[in-house]
């Protein structure tokens, strides 16, 4: 699904160790309605394991990492919350 979306140009990717739902930054109501009509999928990495992760990778090396990282072996939670899915990777 998600090298679908990336081909299909229709993901957006960030890479970041911040907070994802601060809502200072949904300041007018077009930023609200885009963040209530997108669908945000938060991808976790278990920092103490040997996942050797540079958030400053070219975004095709960062998502080919990340699919190569989702098997039913590594991925160990799915939360889904709303509009948005979380997984845990260790």
């Amino acid at each position: 699904m998600l090298s679908r979306l990336y081909r299909e140009n229709k993901l957006n990717l960030e890479c970041f160790g911040g907070e994802l739902n601060n809502q200072a930054d949904y300041l007018d109501d077009e930023m609200v309605n885009k963040k209530n009509n997108t669908t945000t999928i938060t991808i976790h990495f278990d920092q103490e394991s040997n996942i050797d992760f540079n958030y400053n990778s070219d975004i095709g090396l960062v998502l080919n990492f990340v699919f190569d990282l989702l098997t039913p072996e590594n991925v160990k939670q799915v939360i889904i919350e709303d509009n948005e899915l979380e997984i845990y990777i260790y």
